[in-house]
């Protein structure tokens, strides 16, 4: 018995200190990996945005060059967006939010025998108000060493100035059922049919109700797979003007949107 509470006397656990020092340790070394891994992160969302941008450039060229229909006169611009474009390769943007349909666009200017390419790729977030991606820059700005330092923040004002076409819906997928655009029928309820006569002797027909209106049902994002945008207008072709020119430098003298 002796034997044995000595042998216990003889164990030891870690000090007060000790404990205090790891844990210090430990401090130090989420305080370095965290910023690191939140670093590598943010890198590979702006590589996947340069990449997204890449691919709209080329998808507008591949498509300039191969429809014969697309005319540009001099020094004027062709604006075609993602509206217009093959836009089922643009469904996992990297903040896993969607790519504004009437807001990400190529532009293609003719300069003499030249033509000269500019891109836009913008993300509407998760929460609605805010905006990310590439704004307007030019092919060989899009290829240089330093892309990724292209991807940024962009302002509503520059998304209110550079909507090319209306675009309520940012994502491709249909509607369901439930929110289909089709025309309401008129419930038995609600017949057109002219009411019986009243005891009245009022031969008026009965107006339908509100739920049998045969107005079109607008699809609700509740109701569909569908990404509800706030943009439902237009920028002018004046406001698309300004906005190419304080972006990358060019003057358009005149607007052709692709599609419209």
């Amino acid at each position: 018995m002796l034997r044995f509470f000595l042998k216990k006397q003889d164990e030891k656990g870690f000090t007060l200190i000790e404990l205090l020092a790891s844990m210090v340790i430990l401090g130090i070394i989420l305080a370095v990996a965290i910023p690191n891994v939140t670093g590598i992160l943010n890198q590979s969302k702006n590589s996947t945005y340069v990449e997204d941008t890449k691919k709209l450039l080329t998808l507008g060229k591949y498509k300039f060059r191969g429809d014969n229909s697309l005319k540009i006169a001099d020094k004027s611009c062709l604006i075609m967006d993602l509206n217009y474009l093959d836009n089922s390769e643009f469904d996992n943007p990297p903040n896993g939010g969607n790519y504004l349909w009437g807001n990400s666009f190529v532009v293609i200017q003719k300069k003499g025998n030249q033509y000269l390419y500019y891109v836009q790729l913008v993300e509407s977030l998760k929460n609605g108000n805010s905006y990310r991606g590439v704004p307007l820059v030019s092919s060989d700005q899009l290829t240089s060493g330093k892309a990724s330092s292209l991807v940024q923040n962009v302002a509503l004002a520059d998304i209110n100035q550079s909507v090319v076409s209306e675009s309520d819906f940012s994502n491709s997928a249909s509607p369901s059922p439930s929110s289909s655009s089709k025309p309401a029928s008129p419930s038995p309820s609600s017949s057109s049919k002219p009411a019986s006569p009243s005891p009245s002797g009022s031969s008026k027909p009965a107006s339908p109700s509100p739920s049998g209106s045969s107005k079109p049902a607008s699809p609700s994002p509740s109701g569909s797979s569908y990404a509800k945008s706030s943009l439902r207008y237009r920028a002018t072709d004046n406001q698309l003007k300004d906005y190419i020119q304080s972006k990358v430098g060019i003057s358009c003298e005149g607007i052709i949107r692709a599609g419209s």
